[in-house]
């Protein structure tokens, strides 16, 4: 094998770090100023796919090519970035915002991917510290091809649209490359090998703990709130619940599940309002995979919705309040012959 790449390829394959970096920028910026740069993100695609072409050209992908593994590496990370852009700037999102560990996870599994293609190059510690994360983070592979599944037929018959449809196959990408990643190389090396099993044991002993702690608090929540139902107290059994339970992050997400989380095969009711009401737009949602997992195995809660939204809302910051457990949303001013809205309480769209 020809160690030493032609001058022309180690060029392109600069460029290919170039463009990753400022796609990069450009995510991370429109993330946190919350302005979508749209036609950025086509030119950094269109130029992403017009570089892979280029490699291809030069034989950069060929097997007797010393930077083939590097090229794959970028350009399956641009896929990754396309992906996430294609659902970010597409009307109906396959994904809803993901939540604050879910983002650090996949930001995790796009450097580690990136430094895989220097695995041979770096020292043993760095190694078992790469088998470690791609052990804890697989699951997240595996789900996301589990979850994206119906949409595999829909992608292809579509995929003559400039090929954007072709993004839903990205996590199938990333899988097929770690996969074989870990078979020819992690896999040689015990440490590397005993790191990987390490980080898969944690995550699947984590999320076995997150589904069973999930059903826990919902079993005896749905318990408690039946109990109050059955004795017909004179106060709303929600407020009287909510004065009961602890303000800890499983409650919430119990009761946000399906509300605010998203969940198998069904589309959050963001508001007491029927789904698709104007008031949805107020209400952010949250895809949470450990959330989808959980009530997919768990279902969601059996409390009604609107009991649900009220009490979240008290245990976030409004125990004790003498509100009605219902605002309306809608206030119409006849008067002055306009509506103006009053969106749902805030806490709901707290993580």
């Amino acid at each position: 094998m020809n160690e030493h790449p032609p001058a022309a390829l180690r060029f392109v394959y600069r460029i290919g770090l170039f463009l990753l970096a400022a796609y990069l920028v450009v995510s991370a910026w429109s993330f946190y100023s919350g302005n979508k740069f749209l036609a950025v993100a086509i030119f950094l695609t269109v130029t992403g796919m017009v570089w892979l072409l280029a490699a291809i050209i030069m034989e950069g992908l060929k097997k007797r090519s010393p930077l083939r593994r590097k090229i794959v590496a970028v350009g399956l990370c641009l896929y990754m970035l396309t992906a996430i852009c294609v659902n970010d700037y597409t009307l109906n999102q396959v994904f809803a915002p993901s939540s604050g560990w879910y983002t650090v996870a996949l930001l995790l599994i796009g450097v580690n991917t990136l430094l895989l293609a220097y695995f041979d190059e770096l020292p043993q510690g760095i190694r078992a510290t790469q088998s470690f994360v791609l052990g804890i983070t697989a699951w997240i592979f595996l789900y996301l091809v589990i979850y994206l599944a119906p949409l595999y037929s829909l992608g292809i018959m579509t995929a003559f649209i400039f090929g954007i449809s072709l993004s839903v196959f990205a996590p199938l990408a990333l899988t097929w490359y770690h996969g074989r990643m870990l078979r020819k190389v992690l896999w040689k090396n015990r440490q590397c090998r005993s790191a990987f099993l390490l980080g898969a044991g944690i995550s699947v002993v984590g999320i076995a703990g997150f589904c069973i702690y999930f059903a826990v608090v919902k079993q005896k929540v749905e318990e408690r709130y039946g109990q109050l139902v059955a004795k017909a107290v004179e106060v709303n059994p929600e407020m009287v619940l909510a004065g009961e339970v602890s303000d800890g992050f499983m409650i919430k997400m119990v009761l946000k599940a399906g509300l605010v989380y998203t969940t198998p095969l069904s589309s959050p009711r963001r508001s007491l309002l029927e789904e698709g009401s104007f008031a949805d737009i107020f209400r952010k949602r949250i895809h949470d995979p450990l959330v989808m997992i959980a009530a997919f195995f768990c279902g969601e809660s059996s409390i009604p919705v609107g009991d649900r939204e009220v009490i979240v809302r008290l245990i976030s910051g409004e125990k004790g309040s003498s509100e009605p457990k219902f605002i309306p949303p809608v206030i119409t001013d006849t008067t002055a012959a306009r509506t103006t809205w009053n969106p749902p309480s805030g806490h709901m769209e707290q993580d």
